[in-house]
């Protein structure tokens, strides 16, 4: 017997001789109420691939042109009976076993694995018939075997409402059966009719029975088929109005939809265990639903731009997945038996939700984040909007930070990597944005006054750039493997590189003002002067190391980069050891005119001599970052010129000095 769902058929006399009739040709040509449905079937049948992409290219191709609703649900039984195959791969015996066994019964799974359960069937049939435009509902209950036992295992069928009048279907049980065309469609679990579908499928909710007349658990188990039909003849009591309660149930919102439905199955059939524990994975199916549609939502809102989520929805369909799970936790909690405690240990605990929750916040968040970003100028952003993406990089980093310390990574992998996904494109993105704000400051000439401005953001895009780091590694660790996360991860380490750069240069060009004045003052402040000269001295130096690393990293982050990167650090380095020289050439002309003054040139010669020579060091270093600049190709020559000028003009009356000194 096959495990998660019932499919053995009961063959009777009648059904021995339709299984003789279909066999005669491959599409049954006249069915159910003497319709034709050869053409609906043979759509089904030839349906091309390229029109089972999804289930609304999949439900809009064969629902067009079909003369009314119940040609169009013919077609779409016909295609999932003739192209699922059954396939229990849970290893479970209960519906629904595991959270991952719902997640592969789920309409897309079924549609792009073309394998299922009865509980992907019904899943994919009634998606199809949703799509279509009619109301479809997933049934679940008992059926009976070939010699009319009741069998232990839930099964899974549909209900849906056709030209007004609501009717049955099990799509699992139409897929043609051992002895007749693969390729032909079974009428008998088309459309049945409830007096006789009864006789194998009793629905946990009454209501989908059809019926004015209820059967019960115990009848459904002890009487005979002769035994029930004349139960259902016997006339009604009035109690019971299925198309009364089912009128009044679909003017419900989802959730009290679901709470009636609990309560009428409750009711009918409160004390079994079966039930009940069908029940709370009813309400855990509805969790991981809601689940892949928020998950779908902001996947889309990160990939595109196009879509604004909305916070206060968004917010409420998780308090109605906690409400899902808090319910789902108190039906297993009414379990006894050991199997079925052991079997919902399985679903997630309280501590699993909590943490996956504030995961799909974050996802939200980043959403919203990207959905910002793309509205903005691709330039330069104003501190408004980046004080704007900052919040909600900093909400998500709140949630995310939750997820990412409680999630059991053994048992929500796909979610642990999707924290990491998530956080380091918000965080990579989120520093670009801040480097280049502060680009912009020092491009403005505005370092001086901005350079606690400049050092916020730049430490915050460090920090980020890190964080993305350490996350690209935690992806890395696990399996598969993607190139993208390669590709992140050396993106962001460049971020580092990208942030110090624009640090050094920040540094150097706040210091600029300062040296104008001191070198332009008729007499020069000393003090001042050898103080510049110590911070101009420490930013060569790292300027310096952070060209050897950038030399170091070649292979790694990418010739281009690093030609980029060398470029304007040589940049950096022509502006600063050009003003050093300066800075070198007055200090040491100021020590000259004071050993003069006080008759101490002879034995100040010698440490005269000794500033400037630093001063020639430094017009050095200069002229070789200018060379640099030169064969790169990427300054002017007019630039190259006018900077040559220069060296070339403090260089002569460095060299005179020293030489008449």
């Amino acid at each position: 017997m096959r495990q998660g769902c019932f499919w053995e058929k009961f063959i009777s006399l009648p059904q021995v001789l339709t299984v003789l009739w279909m066999s005669i040709g491959l599409v049954t040509p006249y069915s159910l109420f003497g319709q034709n449905f050869f053409a609906a079937d043979k759509l089904a049948l030839n349906t091309p691939p390229s029109k089972t992409a999804s289930i609304k290219i999949l439900s809009d191709y064969l629902c067009a042109g079909q003369p009314d609703e119940t040609h169009k649900i013919r077609a779409l039984y016909a295609w999932v009976t003739l192209n699922i195959a059954y396939l229990d791969s849970s290893n479970e015996g209960e519906l629904w076993a595991t959270p991952e066994h719902v997640m592969r019964q789920a309409p897309e799974k079924v549609l792009q694995n073309r394998t299922a359960v009865c509980q992907g069937f019904a899943n994919l049939f009634c998606a199809l018939v949703t799509t279509a435009g009619l109301p479809c509902e997933v049934v679940t209950g008992l059926v009976k075997n070939a010699n009319g036992a009741v069998e232990q295992v839930g099964h899974a069928w549909a209900a849906a409402r056709v030209d007004g009048e609501w009717r049955l279907f099990d799509p699992t049980w139409g897929v043609p059966p051992p002895g007749i065309s693969r390729w032909t469609v079974v009428d008998q679990y088309f459309m049945a009719n409830p007096e006789t579908f009864i006789f194998q499928h009793l629905p946990d909710d009454p209501v989908w029975q059809l019926l004015e007349n209820p059967v019960s658990e115990r009848q459904f188990r002890e009487f005979s088929e002769s035994d029930i039909l004349a139960f259902l003849t016997q006339e009604s009591t009035g109690e019971f109005k299925f198309k009364d309660t089912l009128i009044a149930w679909y003017s419900m919102d989802p959730v009290t939809r679901i709470l009636a439905s609990e309560g009428r199955i409750l009711s009918f059939n409160g004390s079994n265990e079966r039930v009940v524990y069908g029940l709370g994975q009813n309400y855990w199916g509805l969790f991981l639903e809601l689940r892949g549609l928020l998950d779908s939502l902001t996947d889309e809102a990160i990939l595109a731009d196009t879509l604004e989520l909305d916070t206060v929805w968004f917010a409420s369909q998780i308090t109605l997945m906690e409400q899902y799970h808090a319910r789902a936790r108190v039906l297993f909690g009414q379990l006894e038996s050991p199997e079925r405690i052991e079997k919902s240990a399985k679903f997630y605990s309280p501590e699993d939700v909590a943490a996956l929750l504030q995961k799909i916040k974050g996802d939200m968040r980043t959403g919203i984040f990207e959905h910002l970003l793309h509205q903005m100028p691709e330039e330069v952003l104003t501190r408004e909007q980046i004080a704007q993406l900052r919040y909600q990089a900093s909400l998500a980093e709140q949630s995310f930070s939750f997820a990412d310390q409680e999630l059991d990574c053994v048992k929500m992998a796909s979610s642990c990597f999707e924290v990491s996904h998530n956080r380091s494109l918000l965080a990579i993105q989120l520093a670009q944005r801040q480097v280049r704000f502060a680009q912009s400051l020092v491009d403005d000439n505005s370092s001086a006054k901005n350079l606690k401005t400049i050092t916020l953001y730049l430490d915050e895009a460090g920090s980020y750039y890190l964080q993305a780091i350490a996350d690209c590694e935690q992806m890395r660790r696990r399996t598969p493997k993607f190139e993208f996360v390669e590709e992140r991860r050396v993106t962001a380490r460049q971020g580092l590189l990208s942030v110090r750069s624009c640090e050094l240069r920040a540094g150097r060009t706040a210091l600029s003002p300062e040296a104008e004045a001191v070198l332009s003052a008729q007499k020069l402040p000393i003090k001042r002067a050898e103080r510049l000269v110590e911070k101009m001295s420490r930013i060569a130096q790292s300027i310096n190391d952070l060209m050897d690393t950038l030399k170091i990293l070649a292979p790694d982050l990418g010739n281009e980069f690093v030609a980029i990167g060398l470029f304007n650090q040589q940049l950096e380095n022509f502006a600063l050891q050009f003003n050093l020289a300066n800075l070198y050439f007055r200090l040491t002309l100021n020590e000259y005119e004071i050993a003069r003054s006080a008759n101490t040139l002879v034995n100040q010669r010698a440490q005269i001599r000794k500033g400037g020579n630093r001063g020639i060091r430094a017009l050095t270093e200069a002229s070789t970052s200018l060379d640099y600049l030169e064969d790169s190709g990427r300054l002017p020559a007019s630039s190259i010129s006018q900077k040559k000028l220069q060296i070339n003009k403090l260089s002569k009356n460095l060299n005179a000095f020293l030489k008449d000194l």
